[in-house]
């Protein structure tokens, strides 16, 4: 039988990482993991006190902190994905510090507004600019295949 000491201790220990891991993170995946390590702790204190007392609700409650972790990880993944959609079309990726504008953003702002955007960003910050652009998203007669693609189907009335 593990003693209560050393189960309080590994608790302990867990709370701890689970802490700092929330504290120290930006990123909201890796604070709900931090959060699950910390109530994981207090199950393990839970179950250890439970034990020792030979008192079978510490278990009990146990189950529910289980239970609510489950909750809050499907609440929160379902806030992390809602926020994705909902979040405007330009997005800025810090740890890279580049800018991405999406077909949602071209159709949206036009095309015209869309490369005044890019040549902006580009004289503004004198970087190397790198600019893709999948016609195929846009128009699929200039998808590559065995189908020859059709330039006219481009425009299609609306150039």
């Amino acid at each position: 039988m593990v003693p209560v000491g050393a189960c309080v201790g590994l608790g302990a220990v867990l709370f701890a990482i689970g802490l700092v891991g929330f504290l120290g993170r930006r990123n909201i995946i890796l604070m709900l993991v931090s959060i699950e390590i910390m109530l994981n702790a207090i199950n393990v204190s839970l179950a250890a006190f439970s034990q020792h007392l030979h008192d079978s609700r510490g278990q009990i409650v146990a189950l529910f902190v289980i239970a609510v972790a489950a909750a809050e990880a499907a609440v929160g993944l379902g806030l992390v994905l809602a926020l994705a959609r909902t979040r405007p079309g330009m997005k800025v990726a810090r740890e890279r510090d580049t800018t991405v504008l999406t077909v949602g953003d071209v159709e949206r702002l036009g095309v015209e507004r869309a490369a005044e955007i890019a040549l902006e960003l580009a004289w503004r910050d004198c970087k190397a600019v790198f600019l893709s652009l999948d016609i195929d998203v846009v128009d699929i007669g200039f998808t590559p295949g065995p189908v020859r693609p059709s330039p006219a189907a481009c425009c299609q009335g609306r150039c």
